[in-house]
């Protein structure tokens, strides 16, 4: 190859660097949300409309704007997390933003909406990467199976956040790293922020149900839009992820022989907040923006 063609293949991919890469000292955040056409009949039946028309129509309206877009298929939770976390299947996904792009995007119009509605969905913004680290073993895919448990929560009703936020970093957070066979445990702090051009989007409605804290009945899984919160709704406040080798390691470390929790001064039972969680491997099976993925 000459020295022109060269040149001329640098430049390229330079101009295409600029163009994906985030403009210094933007805030990269992503969009994190569970429980996606969750009341779908089959799983056959969420992903046909969701790489039909969902996903496409949101790269169609946004596409220039998003970084990342991609989804998970979740493994089907086991009943007791069901009942005590709030656990959903449906699908998980990202969508990564600059914060200027997320508040620039145009408006969401146009949308074919879901047969099945949206209800049971849960949404929130948060930082890109984790705002504590608590603790990574540096798990690696090709050296030991990894189970993601996501989870999201707010605090209960009468508890400030204050006071939920010095339970969690100064009591619960050093007794979790106590379980046994973690591999991974960090938290995203949820971000107040929320996109002028989501504010009448029909796919953001809110939803009729509520979280359950541990020891509820029958679970019902939250929606907030985004994460600034709704009329007589309480805004979620974390997302944490822990990681395990399987679901026989996750229910040792959670069911079977946890650590001694303490109890908030709002007291319960563990987990002592409201929940919403869904369990995904390690790499998602879907990418938008590189195309990787098959029209059923």
């Amino acid at each position: 190859m000459d020295r022109k063609k060269i040149l001329f293949v640098a430049i390229l991919i330079f101009l295409a660097g600029s163009f994906w890469a985030a403009p210094v000292g933007a805030k990269m955040i992503k969009e994190v949300f569970l429980g996606v056409f969750k009341n779908a009949p089959s799983q056959a039946d969420t992903d046909r409309f969701y790489l039909r028309y969902h996903g496409p129509e949101i790269m169609r309206l946004s596409g220039p704007w998003i970084r990342r877009y991609q989804l998970w298929l979740p493994f089907e939770p086991p009943e007791e997390a069901v009942e005590r976390f709030g656990a959903v299947q449906g699908r998980y996904g990202e969508l990564w933003y600059t914060e200027e792009d997320y508040l620039d995007r145009p408006p969401m119009r146009g949308i074919t909406e879901s047969p099945w509605g949206m209800e049971g969905q849960t949404t929130v913004m948060v930082p890109a990467w984790p705002t504590e680290e608590f603790y990574d073993s540096d798990p690696h895919p090709d050296k030991t199976p990894i189970l993601r448990w996501v989870t999201v929560i707010r605090y209960p009703d009468g508890v400030s956040e204050e006071e939920g936020e010095r339970w969690f970093l100064e009591v619960h957070a050093g007794e979790a790293l106590k379980q046994p066979g973690l591999l991974k445990f960090v938290s995203h702090k949820v971000l107040n922020i929320q996109s002028p051009s989501l504010l009448n989007t029909p796919s953001q409605s809110q939803s009729s149900e509520t979280p359950r804290m541990s020891g509820d009945n029958p679970p019902q899984s939250g929606n907030m839009p985004q994460s600034s919160g709704m009329p007589g709704r309480k805004s979620w406040v974390r997302v944490c992820e822990y990681w395990y080798k399987d679901f026989e390691a996750w229910r040792k470390a959670v069911l079977e022989s946890p650590p001694k929790y303490t109890v908030p001064s709002w007291g319960g039972e563990y987990p002592f907040v409201e929940m919403s969680s869904t369990f995904i491997p390690y790499m998602n099976d879907i990418d938008f923006i590189k195309c990787g993925y098959i029209i059923p």
